[in-house]
């Protein structure tokens, strides 16, 4: 009588060029949702107010929505952002 023997399935390990083409991915998606959150954030400490809100006897700054859309050159590639005026 044979023996039967499972054979295993080799797997190859993802080359290291795929695992930072998506590590890249990941830290440019992560950045491109984060960054106009944070300058959003950073807008409303300078004017010392919220998107509706009004301004209290201090100076009259005012938002002007958004630039056009700007490209960011970094280490995992570009990424598009829009800055608030």
């Amino acid at each position: 009588m044979r023996r039967y023997h499972k054979s295993r399935r080799q797997t190859t390990p993802a080359s290291p060029s795929a695992v930072r083409m998506t590590l890249e991915d990941h830290l440019r998606r992560a950045i491109q949702d984060k960054l106009p959150t944070l300058l959003e954030e950073e807008l409303q400490e300078y004017l010392g107010r919220s998107w509706y809100e009004r301004h209290q006897d201090g100076p009259k700054q005012y938002r002007n929505g958004y630039g056009k859309p700007r490209t960011l050159s970094s280490g995992v590639g570009d990424i598009c952002v829009q800055v608030p005026r």
